[in-house]
């Protein structure tokens, strides 16, 4: 979704959203939180990879090795990360909403006082 640019008309031009809510800076924090739990995915990735070799001939207790845990755990935390992106994406689409909506609303504004103020100019 693109951002909408501020009204500017022949006598009066919109307040910018961006004086109201900074989107770049909620965009930037979700973009930091994704990367941390991308992260977070690599290591429990590295973690599954280096014990896979894990099994019942070199690494069991009564025959029962730690994959499964280690496999759950590593599911788990996967969908930790998965939810987390998904939040920060409807956090970034709710932000950039909400700036459309408060520059639509600005936007209305100056066109009306800059139609009075043509038809002031114009009745001189």
């Amino acid at each position: 979704m693109g951002r909408i640019e501020p009204y500017k008309g022949q006598y009066v031009s919109a307040e910018s959203a961006s004086n109201y809510i900074d989107v770049d800076a909620i965009i930037s924090a979700c973009n930091n939180i994704d990367a941390k739990a991308n992260k977070i995915r690599q290591y429990t990735s590295n973690i599954k990879d280096s014990t896979s070799s894990l099994n019942q001939n070199n690494f069991s207790i009564n025959n029962q090795t730690v994959q499964p845990i280690i496999n759950d755990y590593c599911t788990s935390v996967d969908n930790v990360e998965t939810s987390i992106s998904s939040s920060t994406a409807s956090i970034r689409s709710k932000a950039e909403s909400e700036f459309n909506r408060i520059q639509e609303q600005l936007n209305y504004e100056a066109q009306q006082r800059d139609v009075y103020y043509r038809n002031f100019n114009q009745n001189k």
